[in-house]
């Protein structure tokens, strides 16, 4: 298992408790920063099959809805609770500081028999069509040993290690998207049940999140194109381009006044990718070394994790030697994975338009759809044809609103 994040460490857990060898290879220590503290609905039911729901409950905050605002001064949030989600998804998920929730479901692996490795990075992969994989792993000492392996899932996340190897990865033409983000104090939390409601807010030339992660820190980030990106002056901090942007949302600006930066502030750029193939011979791709798209909709820990739950059935078919049965399994897998990643997409590439702000401020519950966008932001992407049918017809209102036109923005 390449990567002790939460897709890898899901994965390690659930094969462990199948009575299987597992390896985890880690390449820094835990507890360790990382973004990506927005939970989804969905992950609620995943906690519980590992066995750490009480310890992610006891160490986040509770996040009852989604809500969304225009830039402008007269304009009022839309809140979507995930209590009138369709079907059976939970009312609620957390917010979670990722180095807390990290050390949670890793520590779980090693307390469920996986032999956890930190500090040792997974340098090279050494496919092989028999299934028995070597890898080269490098310790903290920069000592370098050999391993052998009839399966290997690689969870290394944005680093792709098996897809840059075999040049896989393809970067996402589609939607090329840059982020800064940062740690606050000093700013409010929303009032009630909504206290650890997720806010995004949209500007002129992207988005921006606010994630409660207790009463006194707040995640602050800022999505937009690689292009004002590179608006930023020469004289102007990263840190004083996160809050001039975040200035440009009317709603956000007034939460932001009182801010108080906690570490200076983080910047990635054009990070949405894919890989050409994703399983093979004895081997995996989970998490964001699957995929990675635009986390708007707060889909990267979900889509890691419930791609690391659903692999198991294939990895278990082929160490058991049922190769028509993982031939079945593998394409299961790929299909789900799909079908997921294609709901969140959707979205995703629409997002900043005129018309997809005008819908998500305007909400209507025609025929259900708001319920069934509100299933999406809970996380319910695979099984639910009442769901999909219902955002078949929300596709059809968003190009509706294309053609004769929402009302446009009006500058802050």
């Amino acid at each position: 298992m390449i990567g002790g994040g939460p897709a890898g460490t899901t994965a390690a857990t659930l094969l462990a408790q199948k009575g299987w060898q597992v390896t985890l290879f880690e390449r820094e220590t835990h507890p360790r920063f990382h973004i990506g503290e927005s939970l989804l609905p969905m992950n609620l039911p995943i906690f519980e099959h590992l066995g750490v729901l009480d310890q992610v409950a006891a160490a986040g905050i509770k996040k009852n809805a989604a809500v969304f605002t225009s830039p402008t001064i007269k304009a009022k949030p839309t809140r979507f609770p995930f209590a009138n989600a369709l079907g059976e998804s939970p009312p609620h998920a957390y917010q979670i500081e990722r180095s807390k929730l990290d050390k949670i479901l890793f520590d779980n692996s090693h307390a469920n028999g996986v032999q956890t490795l930190e500090q040792h990075e997974v340098i090279a992969v050494s496919l092989a069509s028999d299934g028995i994989h070597k890898l080269q792993v490098r310790d903290a000492d920069n000592n370098i040993s050999a391993w052998q392996c009839r399966f290997v899932l690689d969870a290394s996340g944005q680093q792709s290690l098996i897809s840059k190897q075999q040049k896989w990865r393809i970067p996402n033409s589609r939607h090329t998207a840059s982020a800064v983000f940062a740690h606050f104090s000093g700013i409010p939390l929303n009032q009630g049940d909504g206290s650890g409601d997720i806010n995004v807010y949209w500007f002129d030339q992207g988005w921006m999140w606010f994630i409660p992660l207790g009463d006194e820190l707040m995640s602050v980030g800022i999505v937009s194109s690689p292009d004002y990106l590179k608006t930023r002056k020469p004289s102007e901090s990263l840190c004083d381009f996160l809050g001039n942007t975040v200035n440009k949302s009317f709603a956000a600006r007034k939460r932001f006044k009182n801010g108080m930066q906690l570490f200076p502030a983080k910047a990635v750029s054009n990070y949405s990718y894919t890989s050409s193939q994703r399983s093979g011979e004895g081997f995996a791709l989970i998490g964001d070394a699957h995929t990675f798209i635009d986390p708007v909709f707060s889909s990267g820990v979900y889509l890691a994790m419930s791609g690391a739950e659903r692999v198991v059935p294939l990895v278990d078919h082929w160490l058991q030697g049922n190769r028509l049965s993982y031939t079945i399994a593998r394409k299961r897998y790929e299909r789900a994975m799909t079908r997921a990643v294609k709901a969140f997409s959707w979205f995703i590439y629409r997002f900043t338009t005129p018309q997809m702000e005008y819908l998500f401020q305007n909400p209507r519950n025609i025929l259900g759809v708001e319920q069934a966008v509100v299933s999406m932001l809970a996380g319910d992407v695979y099984k639910s044809n009442s769901v999909h049918l219902r955002l078949l017809v929300f596709k059809f209102i968003f190009f509706m609103a294309g053609i004769f036109g929402p009302a446009k923005r009006r500058k802050s």
